[in-house]
């Protein structure tokens, strides 16, 4: 049973909502002449056009990967604070499972699933990140955790920057590495 890691961002939504959208195409001149990876040009392309947000949300499609690495990269590009939680995913592990695989809260940032297993990216709303903040701090206090699959000061550390997204009103994006 190998672990897994969840990067927990801390960053405006609105910011990264207008790359995303492509409100400004001539932002992604200089990002499209020094890409990090060809790979991710078609996405980038997408965002520039303003028609990103129209990829199919839901189902697996071939530019899932490229897109959630492309949403991944202007993420960790914006000014952002961050931390990486190490667990094993399991559904009994409520408030981590739905951190990282619950429905995005963002519709402009669900992007399609990949075929290839790469990483998925979520959005969660302050409200959410209170809720599941309070959630992990319980557990880690109470030891209502598996430790099989998580520890307390993982579940606490995952709690308090959760609070951070709450008291911001920022949220807080996931990005699930596979």
């Amino acid at each position: 049973m190998g672990s897994k890691f969840l990067d927990l961002l801390l960053l405006d939504p609105l910011a990264l909502r207008a790359w995303v959208q492509g409100d400004d195409p001539t932002a992604f001149d200089a990002l499209l002449a020094d890409l990090p990876d060809e790979a991710l040009r078609p996405a980038f392309e997408l965002m520039a056009r303003g028609t990103f947000i129209f990829l199919p949300k839901g189902r697996e499609h071939p530019l899932g990967g490229p897109a959630c690495r492309a949403v991944e990269h202007l993420m960790r590009r914006l000014d952002h604070t961050r931390c990486c939680l190490e667990f094993y995913p399991d559904e009994g592990e409520y408030a981590l499972w739905s951190l990282a695989f619950g429905r995005c809260e963002a519709p402009w940032l669900t992007v399609p699933d990949t075929t290839y297993g790469v990483g998925e990216v979520r959005w969660r709303s302050p409200e959410t990140c209170r809720m599941l903040s309070s959630s992990m701090s319980s557990a880690a206090r109470n030891e209502t955790f598996n430790p099989r699959y998580v520890n307390a000061a993982t579940l606490q550390e995952g709690a308090d920057f959760l609070w951070q997204g709450w008291t911001t009103k920022h949220g807080v994006f996931a990005v699930y590495q596979a």
